[in-house]
């Protein structure tokens, strides 16, 4: 299990990809694509306090051909398209995701990134992926990832790290795209994601406070 820490919305973080902006443009990948049968969706919305997020509801379910839970994704405009920009975060300590588990029985989810020294097009099994937990809450909850609980090592059919292998400097200036995954883990859930930013180690752990709660 990845180490994190649960904490207060950061206040010098650097944006990769929110939905209080129009920077990125978001969508899904379910595994139909490799013969899955899992489903997904993502639309922006509003909570009732004006905060601006992706609500990412799906199910991950069992692919067939392999007997195990397939994979779905919400993730950043495809790379292959060259219109993706990112600023340099190798000076950061690692990556930071808000967000607030709505409700369903899925509570372990992946974040990940690409970089352009890797083939656009293997983008979805060459990422710099690591493992968070994220319980249901009535507020937002903000998960930091140092870079060292990322690795590029995984296995494809099941997401779980295969080596230890952090990105390097070059990886961290020229991020490409970034993820959320729900992988090897059978069930429903509903996500409301506000963003992925980077940032320095948080100093200190609190509790979410759940200020944000929706009627």
């Amino acid at each position: 299990m990845a180490l994190f820490l649960v904490l207060a919305a950061p206040l010098s973080a650097i944006d990769l990809a929110t939905f209080g902006n129009t920077i990125h443009r978001w969508h899904v990948e379910n595994d139909p694509v490799m013969g899955g049968q899992s489903v997904s969706t993502l639309k922006n919305t509003t909570t009732h306090l004006g905060k601006q997020v992706g609500e990412w509801i799906g199910e991950c379910r069992i692919v067939p051909s392999l007997g195990a839970p397939g994979f779905t994704i919400a993730m950043t405009e495809d790379p292959t398209l060259g219109t993706a920009k990112f600023p340099n975060v190798a000076k950061e300590d690692g990556l930071t995701v808000t967000l607030r588990n709505v409700k369903g029985n899925v509570t372990q989810f992946k974040v990940a990134f690409c970089d352009t020294h890797i083939d656009p097009y293997r983008c979805q099994f060459g990422t710099y992926k690591a493992n968070f937990t994220a319980k249901h809450s009535n507020g937002f909850t903000t998960v930091f990832l140092p870079w060292d609980a990322f690795t590029d090592k995984w296995s494809p059919s099941t997401g779980e790290p295969t080596s230890h292998d952090p990105p390097n400097h070059y990886s961290l200036a020229s991020i490409s795209q970034v993820q959320l995954w729900v992988e090897g883990v059978a069930g429903d859930f509903h996500v409301e994601i506000e963003g992925i930013r980077a940032d320095k180690k948080p100093m200190n752990v609190v509790e979410d406070t759940g200020a944000d709660e929706l009627p």
